[in-house]
């Protein structure tokens, strides 16, 4: 198994608990893709803020409840939203 096969279980991991399969088959390729890679997408997820919900973080908003906000937030920017 390679490193970036480890980085994208990672990344499913940690958003397995709050997306269904449906979010997760559309927000993952997106991530991956917009961040250059599983490590950065994994990275950005735990640890960037999002102004529009008060700078928490992607993760800190789906374990607040709010993983409909995050995935609306996601189809916001990939319509040409502004983060």
């Amino acid at each position: 198994m390679t490193t970036s096969h480890n980085k994208r279980n990672q990344l499913d991991i940690a958003i397995d608990p709050f997306l269904s399969q449906n979010e997760k088959d559309y927000l993952v390729p997106l991530l991956l893709a917009w961040s250059g890679g599983a490590e950065a997408a994994l990275s950005w997820f735990k640890s960037e803020p999002l102004p529009a919900y008060g700078n928490l973080t992607p993760q800190q908003l789906c374990e607040s409840g709010k993983a409909e906000s995050f995935v609306e937030y996601v189809k916001g920017l990939e319509l040409g939203g502004f983060a």
